[in-house]
């Protein structure tokens, strides 16, 4: 899908010369499941013809380029840090799940609850302090404590991590696909974590382009359900 949109976005070639620009970032966790010709299909639709451009941030870069006004809007979760400064819309909530190794008691178990995460190692993804605290802080709500490894958002470098059993992985899920479908990882889902995962726009507040950007996020909101695209 990336490949598509980079094509898609090639074709434009110099037709974006004195069109308005909207700088658009998709966290890198959510480029497998946005389908980028449906969010560029705004600029055909909007009677300005904004020109749409994207960067891939971590999910701490995302918020952190809408300060420094790199970025005009962020596709990412939720924020959790500084929620004063920034505007949030949701397209998409979701339950979360685990991915564990197959042979971990955590994959075995009939029934999981809070209290099973107790020592466990949490494989917590670089640069997502917010999300990452966010379930560390629902597990201590829980009295539980959990270990923590930070890891760089690899799907191959994760999963292999998953294989060897070096701990649990939290993930949406409609984003599970990429990993049960691993030999000797197992996903499953985890009880009690429900409202953390909620994906969507994410504004500064003293954000330029006010209108064409709410615009913008009022279109997304409006085709949600093609732009969040799982298949």
């Amino acid at each position: 899908m990336l490949d598509a949109y980079r094509k898609f976005q090639s074709r434009l070639g110099d037709q974006s010369t004195n069109r308005p620009v909207i700088r658009l970032a998709v966290e890198f966790y959510d480029i497998d499941v946005i389908n980028h010709e449906a969010i560029l299909a705004f600029e055909k639709e909007h009677p300005a013809h904004p020109r749409i451009t994207t960067k891939y941030l971590s999910n701490m870069e995302c918020y952190r380029s809408l300060l420094g006004g790199r970025i005009d809007l962020a596709l990412t979760n939720r924020p959790f840090i500084n929620i004063d400064k920034f505007d949030f819309i949701s397209l998409r909530t979701d339950r979360a799940c685990i991915a564990v190794a197959e042979n971990s008691p955590l994959a075995t178990k009939a029934r999981l609850e809070p209290l099973d995460f107790e020592g466990q190692t949490f494989l917590a993804i670089i640069d997502a302090d917010g999300t990452n605290q966010a379930f560390i802080e629902r597990f201590k709500e829980y009295g539980v404590n959990v270990l923590t490894e930070a890891v760089t958002f690899d799907m191959n470098s994760l999963a292999s991590l998953i294989q060897s059993n070096r701990g649990f992985h939290v993930t949406p899920e409609a984003y599970t696909k990429p990993l049960k479908n691993r030999p000797g990882i197992t996903t499953r889902l985890l009880p009690g974590f429900n409202s953390i995962f909620d994906i969507g726009l994410v504004a500064a507040k003293n954000r330029p382009l006010q209108r064409l950007l709410d615009e913008f996020a009022a279109y997304l909101v409006d085709h949600a359900d093609d732009i969040m695209s799982l298949e």
